[in-house]
Parts: structure tokens; sequence; C-alpha cells
């Protein structure tokens, strides 16, 4: 719990440094969105402050306090909210960029059109392997890793949680 504390006190410094207003406002904000949401009809986590912190919420309680992240921000956030897109939408840009590359210089020496397409394709499979490698190289570098909020499952994993573990 001291670890989940720390987190939430820390999302509500890094708002109030980033939004530059006192901390005890931020803090009296984030309480009066928790009170306003925590009505019986909500669902019972929008009555929590981590909710608003930390998690989905935050962009919410962002939108109320008219703080406007900054790009390299709002592009972390792209990259988070649209993970698998992000992902093999670079890989696939990076290999076919590598492969007209190659493609390109191979038409210009020859000025054939053959050996262009058998360049290309021979470079197909290294091209697709060095652009895995640099987005995974890039993406490790802009997100570190984060922990994860944890759930209370105090009666089990719910069905419309299924849970599959394997274990090498």
């Amino acid at each position: 719990l001291d670890d989940h504390l720390a987190r939430f006190a820390a999302g509500a410094r890094a708002l109030a440094l980033e939004l530059a207003h006192p901390l005890a406002d931020v803090r009296r904000i984030v309480l009066e969105t928790v009170r306003a949401h925590a009505t019986p009809e909500a669902p019972d986590f929008q009555a929590h402050v981590g909710y608003w912190l930390i998690d989905e919420g935050r962009a919410v309680l962002e939108r109320q306090l008219k703080y406007r992240p900054k790009l390299g921000e709002r592009f972390d956030r792209v990259l988070l909210r649209h993970p698998t897109l992000s992902y093999i939408g670079s890989v696939v840009i990076l290999t076919l960029l590598g492969v007209l590359g190659c493609g390109a210089a191979a038409l210009s020496a020859t000025g054939r059109m053959d050996a262009a397409f058998l360049l290309a394709s021979a470079a197909l499979l290294p091209l697709s392997e060095f652009a895995v490698n640099l987005v995974n190289l890039l993406v490790t570098r802009r997100l570190r890793p984060r922990r994860l909020a944890k759930l209370q499952l105090k009666v089990g994993v719910p069905p419309e949680y299924p849970t599959l573990v394997l274990v090498p």
C-alpha cells in the first residue's frame, strides 16, 4: 500500500509542477473530483484517487486543470494508447523504406528492373530484422518500464478477466 501511496503522491506532485499550481490546490481538485464521481451509479474505481492521478481518469483531471501535455508526452501517450499499431506500423514502414532504398540503388546502378527487384527481395528479410531491432531499441529507450496498478480480486478472478499462465 505504501508503494501505491507514493505513486499517487508523485502523480499529484507532477501535476502541480507541470501546471505551476500549488500542490495543495491540485490535491483539493483531485479530492473534489473523486467526491463528485463517488456516486452509487459510478463504478467503484472512480471513487479512488489513484484512478484520477495515475490511470485513465488523469486525462479528465488534466482537462479540468487546463493542462496541455508537452509534445514528447503526447507522443508517449499515443504509443501507449495504440501499442500494436505503433510497433507493427513502425517496423513495416522502416522495412519498406529500406527495401525501396535498396531497389532504387540497384535500379540506378544497373538500370535493370529485374536486378532491382531481386536485390530488394533479397534485402527484405535482413531489413525487417534490422527494423524490428531498431524499433525495440527506440521504444525501450523512449518508454521506461513502469509498475502497473494492481487489481483487488478479493473473490477470485471474475469471468470477464480470464487468465492464462505459461511457464517455460
